[in-house]
């Protein structure tokens, strides 16, 4: 059952990579847009 646990913790840290990458992704290409 601990183990289950577990892969819980690790299932929230994939997402918080995801939104990591989508925000510095996202800032980059508004200043290239608007030139």
């Amino acid at each position: 059952e601990d183990e289950d646990e577990e892969d819980e913790e690790e299932e929230e840290h994939l997402a918080s990579a995801d939104v990591a990458v989508v925000v510095p992704t996202v800032e980059p290409i508004s200043p290239p847009e608007g030139t």
